[in-house]
């Protein structure tokens, strides 16, 4: 493949590492007058540019003005008796016409207007017609008009032709002038949560009346308060248990639902809902797993773990990274999709282990609680069979007391 290295043809450097100076001159010094010199010639080009632009637009005025002129004074019979107060009258008109569209002052500030200027060509021309003995007096005005109307138009072709050369040299840089923004939009998308629901009911004949239901009304939650649920006075209210820490909410169990591999929707899921993508919602989706997991339900257990790494990730990655991570998920045989299934894989085997634990765990519980009512059931004198008493069973209840917040803190350190 052939690189085409043009491009760079208009980058215009004025501290190129490359460059060679002479062993007398400052290196540094060199590149600072360099630098000084591109950025003055750029400003002497751009003056000459809008100066030559300006210049064109006036002699393009003056040489309609001019032409207009000439055909006017054509348009006079020759020898008429009037052809001198026709002639007068066509050269004050000329002088004061305006340019139509064209504003009358050229500068568009302080100087001479069109007007004078074609004030000050006719008091130059008309003189020399006056004198002139080469034809009559009409045919010398043509003549000294289109003498001045070609060498105007001659000055703007050479003004033209500067300006387009000083245009096509200022194209061939790149300058700072040049950059500009292209396309820039923004479009967020977010989760619609209705916080009323509109139901419609017929009361009468032929008569609909419409009621909305306001979710969490300070009326409906009163009346249904009864007695009894209210708390006692010297009723102390718990800080809540651990558990709730780990709450999942109705949008994280929905995309903890997805099917494994259906990323595609999943992509759609965060897009109407981004505000499931928190490493809060993933904890809580984990934490559903373990539950799954030691119910036995092993599909959906790891179907669990598989979308809340697929949370974490996305929140890790921040909002620019999620398309960009899932798209190379979704792409067949890519690197990215065998370390994230390389992920899901270890996760789930360490819940399934820990599960395991928990399970074993458990049983042995079940089966120390068991002999320790059994031995409350006993009497004295089989309790003194076997070599035990009473204190040696409150004693027993006593470490298994101990035992069970130890292992209650280890739970929680785990989690």
């Amino acid at each position: 493949m052939v690189v085409d290295y043009s491009k760079w043809d208009k980058l215009e450097l004025s501290d190129d590492s490359d460059i060679e100076v002479h062993p007398n001159v400052d290196k540094k010094s060199f590149v600072r007058w360099k630098q000084r010199d591109i950025h003055e010639k750029r400003e002497v080009r751009h003056h000459e540019i809008e100066t030559l632009k300006a210049e064109n637009l006036m002699n393009s005025n003056l040489l309609s003005r001019i032409q207009r002129l000439i055909g006017f004074l054509k348009a006079v019979p020759e020898g008429a008796e009037d052809e001198k107060v026709a002639i007068d009258t066509i050269l004050k008109e000329g002088c004061a016409e305006s340019g139509g569209s064209v504003e009358e002052n050229p500068a568009n500030g302080p100087g001479p207007t069109f007007s004078d200027m074609m004030k000050s060509l006719v008091d130059q021309v008309e003189p020399e017609a006056s004198q002139s003995k080469d034809g009559s007096y009409r045919e010398a005005l043509i003549s000294k008009f289109e003498a001045h109307y070609k060498r105007l138009s001659e000055l703007q072709n050479a003004c033209v032709k500067k300006l387009t050369d000083l245009q096509n040299e200022e194209a061939k840089h790149i300058t700072s002038d040049d950059i500009h923004i292209g396309f820039d939009s923004t479009r967020v998308s977010k989760a619609k949560s209705p916080e009323s629901s509109v139901s419609t009911s017929h009361k009468g004949k032929g008569k609909q009346v419409q009621e909305i239901e306001v979710l969490n009304s300070p009326s409906a939650s009163s009346s249904e308060k009864t007695p009894s649920e209210e708390p006692d006075a010297g009723q102390e209210t718990s800080g809540g248990d651990e558990d709730e820490e780990y709450k999942t909410s109705p949008i994280a169990q929905e995309f903890a639902a997805i099917k494994m591999g259906d990323y595609q929707k999943c992509l759609d899921f965060i897009g109407k809902h981004p505000n499931v993508v928190s490493e809060e919602e993933a904890d809580g989706i984990l934490f559903d797993a373990f539950g799954k997991e030691m119910a036995g339900n092993h599909a959906a257990a790891k179907r669990h773990v598989h979308n809340a790494l697929l949370l974490q990730y996305c929140a890790r990655l921040g909002k620019d990274g999620v398309t960009m991570f899932f798209r190379k998920i979704m792409t067949p045989g890519h690197p990215s999709l065998g370390a994230f299934m390389q992920d899901v894989e270890y996760t789930y085997n360490h819940i399934k282990e820990r599960s395991k634990v928990l399970l074993e765990e458990q049983k042995n519980n079940t089966e120390e609680v068991e002999e320790i009512v059994n031995l409350e059931e006993l009497s004295e004198k089989e309790l003194a069979d076997l070599g035990l008493s009473k204190e040696d069973v409150e004693r027993f209840k006593s470490e298994q007391v101990e035992r069970d917040a130890e292992e209650s803190a280890q739970l929680a350190t785990n989690k």
